[in-house]
């Protein structure tokens, strides 16, 4: 399992980046701002299993189905971020993690703010800064949060007979 985001060879993902992607070969697709929707607080950093007959993917669009609990994630690409649509069956909680935003705020119920702040060095001396501002809207307010190992724990509340979806 590619620890760095995906790679075809990969049967396990372990986040989505929706910042500064790089795709393709040889090492495997990545970037900033990582979100994964997980089932709880203590299998983060395991990854998710899937099948490649589970996924479609064109131009603009990725969608896979995870079988272990049956929450299909689809994503899109802008220039400047992404955008998902994550279905969680009407029986799971749904909950995602979020790493790489540096430290989340909640100005709304169904808003989250960051700050990444990156310094390049050559030879031991700084030779840049970037600044990325994170800003994740939902269409649903955010149950609860909770910081984890390497982020943050974001749940939500579970309809209560059908699907949830987060976008």
């Amino acid at each position: 399992t590619n620890r760095n985001g995906y790679d075809y060879k990969d049967s396990a993902i372990s986040y989505f980046s929706c910042m500064q992607h790089h795709s393709g070969y040889p090492g495997g697709s990545a970037g900033r701002l990582h979100i994964m929707p997980v089932t709880g607080p203590e299998n983060i950093s395991q990854g998710r299993r899937f099948l490649h007959k589970d996924e479609q993917a064109a131009p603009g669009y990725y969608s896979v189905l995870f079988r272990d609990n049956g929450t299909r994630v689809e994503a899109t690409a802008t220039l400047h971020g992404g955008l998902f649509r994550i279905t969680f069956p009407v029986h799971v909680d749904p909950a995602l993690f979020i790493a790489d935003a540096g430290e989340l705020v909640m100005p709304s119920p169904a808003a989250l703010t960051g700050c990444v702040v990156k310094t390049f060095t050559r030879h031991g001396k700084m030779i840049a800064d970037t600044q990325n501002i994170i800003i994740i809207r939902f269409n649903k307010p955010v149950d609860d949060t909770e910081r984890v190992a390497g982020g943050f724990f974001i749940r939500f509340a579970r309809e209560a007979e059908s699907n949830t979806i987060i976008t």
